[in-house]
């Protein structure tokens, strides 16, 4: 049972984690418009990056993909040569896509901008700031390793304000 100091931390986390994401998004917007990807594609292209080869079916089935858009936003991306599809060859009826070489250099580059980002902030710590930080980001990374392995990761925004 969390205390009110335990809450008020948690809600303290959470405002911090979304300030920093909303200012990487923010960058990312400029990129994706810039690559002319809509924001679905961009969650495609990031779900390839993270689970290379994925079927049609896990795609279609995310949480932030429309289930009913799912071929047509793959469609858009193989039409842009950034996303293959195959058949299994043991069942032709499963689909899998996989990120080309160009899909994978521009994943790379959003990337690439959070890169330059972070480092321009970092070079505004001290040594002794830089290494808390990164402390409890690793301890943060290695919590929804955990959760996610034990199949309790939820990728719904509802829970998080449960904690609050």
């Amino acid at each position: 049972m969390q205390t009110g100091a335990d809450r008020e931390t948690v809600r303290r986390l959470v405002e911090a984690i979304e300030s920093l994401l909303r200012e990487m998004r923010g960058d990312h917007r400029d990129q994706w418009e810039a690559l002319d990807l809509g924001v679905q594609q961009v969650r495609v292209l990031l779900l390839l990056e993270r689970h290379e080869p994925e079927g049609m079916g896990v795609i279609a089935d995310h949480p932030n993909i429309p289930r009913s858009g799912a071929t047509v936003v793959v469609d858009g991306l193989v039409a842009r040569e950034l996303v293959s599809r195959f058949r299994d060859e043991d069942d032709r009826r499963r689909v899998f896509c996989e990120l080309t070489a160009l899909g994978k250099q521009e994943i790379g580059l959003l990337w690439l901008a959070d890169r330059r980002r972070v480092g321009q902030v970092a070079e505004m710590l001290d040594g002794e700031e830089l290494r808390a930080a990164v402390d409890a980001l690793e301890i943060l990374r290695n919590a929804v390793d955990e959760s996610r392995q034990r199949g309790e990761y939820v990728h719904s925004r509802r829970s998080v304000c449960e904690l609050m």
